[in-house]
């Protein structure tokens, strides 16, 4: 026989596949929205002085100074940081030899230093940026900090065959109302 999804106390869930098709249309409205949106969003990352400084490493044009196969960890901000500050030192004994690249969308932590071989801006959540970034970068893994899911970028790591893995992950509003989307998660992470 075949079981139902259970909703609230015990009732069959029948708008489970409604809000997955909508968040999934949601998700590819997003990442189509701002492949178009680029240019713009190219020239406001120019345009505005908070962002400026490392306009071209959040364009998808990074200096790159490790080589390719580096471990990527994105820790959007300085409490993220230390994050990636306390796990750097059994990672670099488990792995001789590993580079490790840290991104965040701040200056004050990307200037922080938590031992990593690189820190660079993190490229905008636009798909061709984040394409454009992967191809200068080739990372061999990311692993995002806590939880914040960016979904073009998730999408780009996909594509590119880059592995991706949470570290940290804490269960916040956001990803609270993320989990009610049954699959999305799971989409984006897969």
């Amino acid at each position: 026989t075949r079981t139902r999804r259970r909703g609230v106390y015990g009732r069959p869930d029948r708008h489970a596949a409604i809000r997955l098709v909508s968040a999934l249309i949601f998700a590819w409205a997003y990442i189509f929205l701002g492949t178009l949106l680029s240019p713009v969003v190219a020239l406001g990352a120019w345009l505005h002085p908070r962002t400026r400084r490392h306009w071209r490493e959040r364009i998808g044009f990074p200096a790159v100074e490790v080589e390719p196969g580096a471990a990527w960890f994105h820790a959007a901000s300085l409490g993220e940081t230390r994050i990636v500050a306390a796990v750097v030192g059994p990672i670099r004994a488990g792995v001789a030899g590993l580079e490790l690249l840290r991104t965040c969308t701040s200056d004050t932590a990307r200037d922080g230093n938590p031992h990593t071989d690189q820190a660079l801006c993190a490229p905008l959540d636009v798909l061709p940026v984040v394409l454009c970034w992967l191809d200068r970068v080739r990372p061999r893994a990311l692993i995002l900090v806590e939880a914040e899911l960016w979904p073009a970028l998730l999408v780009g790591a996909r594509l590119r065959g880059v592995p991706t893995f949470l570290l940290a992950p804490r269960v916040g509003a956001g990803m609270a109302r993320l989990h009610k989307l049954p699959g999305l998660a799971a989409y984006l992470l897969r």
